[in-house]
């Protein structure tokens, strides 16, 4: 009887082991808060997909040169909601990632 007891405990286990992990990546492990941009240019491409819709902003550097970024939004529903639309010229206040030079995130 105790046989089957751990036999049966042990086939829990390794049931509930290799059952997959979902996860999201963690915000603070790949941007940092304490260090917002903010960014302002014109609208080159919209990325209006599921989870994340993704705006490219062409910004003008202090050089006269410009550098296209891409930038993170919500859900498309979520920023519909909020009134963004696809104007030609995009302001937004988002956060630099600890990896990427021209990435950055203004999910909410």
């Amino acid at each position: 009887m105790r046989a089957k007891v751990v036999l049966t405990i042990v086939a829990i286990a390794m049931a509930a082991a290799a059952v997959p992990v979902v996860a999201h990546h963690a915000f603070s492990a790949e941007f940092d808060a304490d260090a917002p941009i903010h960014l302002e240019g014109v609208v080159v491409r919209m990325e209006w997909i599921n989870p994340h819709a993704w705006v490219h902003l062409e910004v003008t550097n202090d050089d006269g040169s410009t550098t296209v970024w891409m930038v993170e939004g919500g859900t498309p529903n979520t920023l519909l909601r909020r009134g963004f639309n696809r104007a030609p010229r995009s302001s937004w206040t988002a956060t630099r990632p600890r990896t990427a030079r021209t990435r950055a995130t203004a999910a909410t």
